[in-house]
């Protein structure tokens, strides 16, 4: 089982944030951007390159949060060219269900950094 790390902040926290997870992290937990922290998705590439952070299995933004970027922003951050996969509300609400014994995708901890 791995854990869900929610991160939430601006430009200013991202830093932070990532000092923070790298003393949490294990191998092929995962990230998910909330708000305004999905338009900041490469730099938090580029701070995760610089940590001891190692083996992402999987980094997640919300649908609703890259439609509530401006236009220039979303055309900029090419979702579609990304190893990054984008959740509707509701895979995100099914994602951090408790899992099930079959389920091999579930979460035993999410986290919320903000």
């Amino acid at each position: 089982m791995s854990t869900l790390y929610q991160l939430h902040g601006n430009l200013a926290t991202i830093k932070s944030q990532i000092k923070a997870l790298e003393m949490l992290w294990q191998p092929f937990d995962s990230i998910l951007l909330l708000g305004e922290s999905a338009a900041y998705i490469d730099w938090l590439d580029a701070y995760i390159a610089d940590s001891e952070i190692r083996d992402v299995q999987q980094l997640y933004v919300l649908q609703t949060d890259i439609e509530t970027l401006d236009s220039k922003t979303q055309q900029l951050l090419n979702m579609s060219g990304r190893n990054c996969q984008v959740l509707t509300d509701e895979a995100w609400v099914a994602l951090t269900l408790p899992a099930t014994a079959t389920d091999n995708l579930a979460f035993d901890k999410v986290v919320t950094l903000a």
